[in-house]
């Protein structure tokens, strides 16, 4: 189904981590109210004082200087070598006491492969725990694995349903979008058109959306494929018209074929 496609983007993108990264650098703001440590925090050099301060502290137990020592050597500067041992080493010492973003992040590592060798079932299980945790980003992640499958992971689209919902109760507009089309085509759960509907429409109303939401709106209005939803040209084209502005290619198709249509009267 084109939902389907539309919503999977495939992997994430190791970049997609960056607010990641930094929320753990600002964190480092906690680790001192005062002093050198919190000043270079907000914005001055990593130096070996800031990084043997830090080491101290996750000796200690921290788990958020151990995963904040896990970025800067995973990312390296220009005062700090990138040291992928030492950044799995830390990060694993954050995972350890649950820090989510590290488990997390961990899960990314393990499923794109980036920094360490590509093992999806190690994925699966820091995503696991940091869903369970609370985490809507790996509830995601767990949701694509489970829905499209691999030839390590087997395809669960009960699972999927269910990490999917827990996204979406992140507000990810992924994780709404997909909802939608398995309420649609009963994919995991039984089909329920109003079901569908509301996930679509808040897919495609999200602050978040990419575009994609928009277009798949805009494509229920257009079709009238949903017996919950009369058909509508004019809230179609409208829908159609956000996901151009957001440079969806399959937008400015959809609209062209309307002008055709609406030509041909």
């Amino acid at each position: 189904m084109q939902i389907f496609d539309a919503a999977n983007p495939g992997r994430k993108a190791f970049l997609a981590l960056a607010p990641a990264i930094a929320l753990a650098l600002a964190a480092t703001l906690a680790l001192s109210s005062a002093g050198p440590l919190a000043a270079q925090a907000g914005g001055r050099d990593i130096d070996r004082d800031f990084i043997d301060e830090l080491e101290s502290k996750a000796a200690s137990g921290d788990a958020e200087a151990a995963f904040a020592l896990g970025t800067i050597y995973f990312l390296g500067h220009e005062n700090v070598g990138k040291d992928n041992a030492k950044a799995l080493q830390f990060l694993e010492k954050a995972a350890s006491k649950n820090h989510v973003m590290a488990l997390s992040f961990l899960g990314d590592l393990y499923e794109t492969g980036n920094g360490v060798p590509r093992d999806e079932k190690k994925a699966v299980r820091y995503f696991t725990r940091a869903a369970d945790r609370g985490d809507a980003e790996a509830a995601l992640a767990l949701g694509r694995l489970y829905f499209f499958g691999s030839d390590t992971v087997k395809a669960d689209k009960k699972k999927a349903f269910d990490y999917y919902s827990k996204a979406a109760d992140g507000k990810l507009p992924e994780a709404q979008l997909m909802l939608g089309g398995m309420y649609e085509l009963g994919e995991g759960i039984a089909k329920d058109p109003a079901k569908s509907w509301r996930y679509l429409l808040l897919a495609g109303e999200n602050p978040k959306d990419d575009g994609k939401g928009a277009l798949a709106v805009g494509d229920v209005y257009v079709s009238g494929r949903n017996p919950e939803v009369p058909q509508d040209l004019a809230k179609g084209r409208e829908y159609y018209r956000r996901a151009a502005a957001q440079q969806v290619p399959e937008a400015a198709d959809r609209l062209a074929l309307l002008d055709r249509a609406e030509s041909k009267k």
